[in-house]
């Protein structure tokens, strides 16, 4: 008689993962889910999305060289926008120009298309093939006919046509036409994300010197910088690369750039900070944060912890409140860094009015 298999011993994956994790990876993540776990359509739209960005990589850059429809448009409508609106930001701006662009109709669209087209024409590159295909322009499959079991399927046509039950419902969208709407879809909201970096970059620093640097895109190369006597949500954006690159020019020399080497320094100084901070606290995979150092840049992730115990607001989620994942170390360090640098930003203003 054969021996028995042999069984592979259980393992506990959750707790392999979670000391398989490194903390520093917290620290860098810049992913922010909202909501929990996504729907089945919102994985498939949002594989097509990313599919589309990684075609229209491969392909060259066409939206470099030749200007989108949407961009036709906020060209043409943002200086009748900016007369009417004197007194509108750069978010409200583009709030307004991409509810005008939801609100125009498929011919005047169609009409933007076209001058694109014409000036694809006229670049002549090769590289360059049209407009995007969009849902509406795809070939529809074909509506297959399904029978249904039991009595229905006994029946006749005319029986069926005369008890009203001869209408089938639709089939569900094919997978092309999801992600043909995802593609649509990516591509009208990263050109509103185009032209809304577009116009923060060319906000007035002159009247609102930037402040400090909030944050990095390193996938853009942009500093997303706070501005002098503006809320947070008017912040403006900066290339890094310039920024950084007044590290080899010469001294005394001015640069046109509105971030100064020293917020890049100090921006740069402090990601240091909390990532030694975060190193120096970590016993077995876990934060300790009691008794932490005066100046410490953990102070935020300490309070946040707290507020997570029972009865404080962070315990549990309201009625009119929503779940939202985000990176815990990443948060703690973009909260703790605003802190800190409207903490010094208060000192100077008191000192001057001393």
């Amino acid at each position: 008689m054969p021996p028995p298999p042999r069984r592979e011993p259980l393992v506990n994956k959750k707790r392999i993962l979670a000391r398989a994790a490194p903390a520093s990876r917290s620290v860098t993540g810049t992913d922010a889910t909202a909501g929990g776990l996504a729907s089945p359509n919102e994985k498939v739209l949002g594989s097509a999305a990313d599919k589309a960005g990684k075609h229209a990589a491969s392909t060259g850059s066409s939206h470099k060289v030749v200007k989108t429809a949407y961009q036709l448009f906020c060209e043409e409508l943002r200086p009748t926008l900016v007369a009417e609106n004197p007194k509108a930001s750069m978010p409200e701006l583009s709030r307004l120009l991409a509810s005008a662009w939801r609100a125009t109709s498929v011919e005047d669209k169609a009409a933007y298309a076209a001058m694109r087209a014409d000036l694809m024409a006229a670049a002549g590159d090769p590289a360059i093939s049209g407009i995007p295909a969009t849902a509406e322009g795809r070939k529809e499959p074909k509506k297959r006919v399904r029978s249904e079991g039991g009595k229905q399927a006994s029946k006749t046509k005319d029986e069926a046509a005369s008890d009203g039950e001869s209408e089938k419902p639709c089939p569900p969208p094919s997978s092309k036409r999801l992600r043909a709407a995802a593609a649509t879809e990516a591509h009208d909201s990263g050109e509103e994300t185009e032209d809304d970096d577009k116009l923060r970059m060319e906000c007035d620093w002159t009247k609102h010197p930037a402040a400090f640097i909030i944050s990095e895109n390193v996938k853009k190369g942009h500093y997303l910088v706070a501005r002098k006597g503006l809320p947070l949500t008017d912040y403006g954006v900066v290339c890094s690369r310039t920024a950084k690159l007044q590290r080899m020019a010469e001294s005394g020399t001015n640069t046109a750039c509105p971030v100064s080497l020293s917020m890049v320094e100090d921006f740069e100084a402090f990601g240091k900070r909390f990532r030694m901070d975060v190193h120096g606290a970590q016993d077995d995979n876990e934060l300790d944060l009691e008794d932490l150092p005066p100046g410490s840049t953990l102070e935020m992730c300490a309070l946040l912890g707290k507020l997570r115990e029972p009865g404080y607001e962070l315990a549990s989620r309201g009625r009119s409140d929503i779940w939202m994942k985000l990176p815990l170390l990443a948060t703690c360090r973009l909260l703790q860094l605003v802190l800190d640098a409207e903490r010094r930003l208060a000192g100077r203003s008191q000192r001057t009015e001393e």
